[in-house]
């Protein structure tokens, strides 16, 4: 297998792992609308990603890695646990435990009566909520979110993790003559 493949899957399935961990934490602390458990998950993206390009960079690239194979590395990661997670955010949804919708139907509904929002305000927004919200929405929902997230943490941790070897020419021209 490519190892850069290899790379991006291992991560990601560490990726997917750990934010399953989250989604029980906030499961059974009943905290599935919590902001600051949400600010963790995104550390815990940006960490891993990172962990993946700078393992893959000194590891498999012997300590260069350009600006664009980070990029790609860390995308790839998010893309790779986003399907983790969403596959047990179907099945737990679907089989585990499907009332747990109204659970968070009740956060959100408690959250707007904090805000002031008026009772037909709320009324209207847990309906559109309710109808947007069905396992399988959320599963494919949770891959393209994911994998978006995932490639703008990207773009920004790739600024740091590039490294040049510094013979930029030579790498470019060994890429031309392989080709021929």
């Amino acid at each position: 297998m490519n190892p850069f493949r290899k790379n991006a899957m291992n991560y990601g399935a560490i990726l997917g792992l750990v934010l399953t961990l989250l989604f029980f934490i906030q499961y059974f602390l009943e905290l599935m609308a919590s902001s600051w458990l949400g600010l963790l998950q995104y550390a815990a993206i940006i960490a891993i990603i990172s962990w993946a390009c700078v393992y893959y960079r000194n590891n498999v690239l012997h300590g260069s890695i350009t600006y664009g194979k980070a990029l790609g590395m860390g995308t790839l990661v998010s893309f790779f646990g986003s399907l983790i997670i969403a596959f047990f955010i179907y099945v737990f949804y679907t089989f585990i435990d499907p009332k747990a919708l109204d659970m968070i139907f009740v956060q959100v509904e408690n959250q707007m009566y904090n805000q002031g929002l008026s009772d037909t305000e709320i009324e209207m927004a847990v309906e559109m909520t309710k109808k947007m919200t069905n396992p399988p929405f959320m599963a494919i929902g949770t891959v393209i979110g994911l994998t978006f997230w995932g490639f703008l943490f990207s773009l920004i941790t790739s600024a740091f993790i590039k490294k040049n070897n510094g013979n930029e020419f030579n790498e470019a021209m060994k890429e031309i003559s392989n080709e021929e």
